[in-house]
């Protein structure tokens, strides 16, 4: 898909990896760093990531994660990966 990105806000350490380009009807929060936003039909739209290049990037528990990490690789950014 072309809309799939993932946008790194370097002044916020804040990573949006988007997979739909969807209005977001419902936010769920993993724990205090990963969140994932649905659209009103349950698919995802995306997955926000706070403090990447501080404290890694988690891909455990998340939905299409082998996707997400794709698109993050992908992206060119340099973060670590943690479990």
């Amino acid at each position: 898909m072309q809309d799939q990105r993932a946008e790194y806000d370097e002044a916020r350490d804040r990573l949006y990896v988007q997979l739909l380009d969807e209005s977001v009807d419902n936010t769920v929060a993993l724990d205090d760093r990963r969140s994932v936003d649905y659209a009103a039909d349950g698919r995802i739209v995306g997955v926000q990531f706070a403090k990447p290049f501080a404290g890694g990037i988690n891909l455990s528990g998340i939905p299409l994660a082998r996707v997400v990490g794709a698109l993050i690789l992908q992206s060119g950014h340099k973060f670590r990966m943690v479990e």
